[in-house]
C-alpha cells in the first residue's frame, strides 16, 4: 500500500501542479522514498522540487540531499558535481556538511587516498564540527587502514576513541 499510496501523490502532484500542497508533498514523498532506500525515484522529487521552487531557501539543502541520493546510487560524477557546487553556497551548515560528505564520495570510489585528503581539509576546516559527525573520524581511520597507511590508521582510531568512547 505504501509504493501505492506514493504513485497517487506522484500523480496528484502532476494533476495538481499549481495547488498549495505540491511543494510539501515533493519533499514529503522523497523523504519516504529515500527512507525506503528508493534512492532513484527520491532524486526523481528532488530534480522536480528544485526545478519548480527555484527560490525556495530550502534548494541547498535539497540539492545536499540529492547528492546523499546519488551516492547511494554510486553515481559518483553526479554528486561530486553537487557537492562542488554545494561547497560555495550561501549555507554555512550546508557548506559544512558538503565537505565532509565529498570525502564520503571518494571512500565510496574506494579512492582512499582522496578520500583521506577531503577528510583531513574538512577537519582542518570546521574542527568544531567533529562533535556533529563521528563518522568522519572513523571513516578516516578505515580510509587510512585501506590505503595502508597503518600506523596513520592506528593514530586516528585512537582520536576516535577519545572522542567516543561509548561508541
Amino acid at each position: 500500500y505504501f509504493d501505492q499510496a506514493l504513485k497517487i501523490y506522484d500523480g496528484l502532484i502532476a494533476k495538481y501542479p499549481e495547488s498549495a500542497l505540491t511543494e510539501r508533498t515533493l519533499l514529503m514523498i522523497a523523504y519516504f522514498r529515500m527512507k525506503k532506500g528508493n534512492f532513484l525515484d527520491a532524486v526523481r522529487n528532488l530534480r522536480t522540487y528544485t526545478e519548480r521552487f527555484k527560490t525556495s531557501p530550502l534548494v541547498p539543502n535539497i540539492e545536499l540531499m540529492m547528492a546523499q541520493c546519488l551516492l547511494r546510487l554510486q553515481d559518483f560524477k553526479e554528486s561530486l558535481v553537487l557537492y562542488e557546487k554545494l561547497l560555495n553556497s550561501n549555507s554555512p551548515d550546508v557548506r559544512e556538511k558538503a565537505a565532509f560528505d565529498v570525502g564520503d564520495v571518494f571512500f565510496e570510489r574506494k579512492d582512499y587516498l582522496k578520500a583521506i585528503k577531503y577528510y583531513q581539509q574538512a577537519l582542518a576546516k570546521y574542527p568544531n564540527s567533529i562533535a556533529k559527525y563521528p563518522n568522519v573520524p572513523f571513516n578516516l581511520a578505515e580510509a587510512q587502514f585501506l590505503a595502508e597507511k597503518y600506523k596513520e590508521s592506528l593514530t586516528s582510531l585512537k582520536k576516535f576513541i577519545s572522542l567516543y568512547p561509548t561508541h
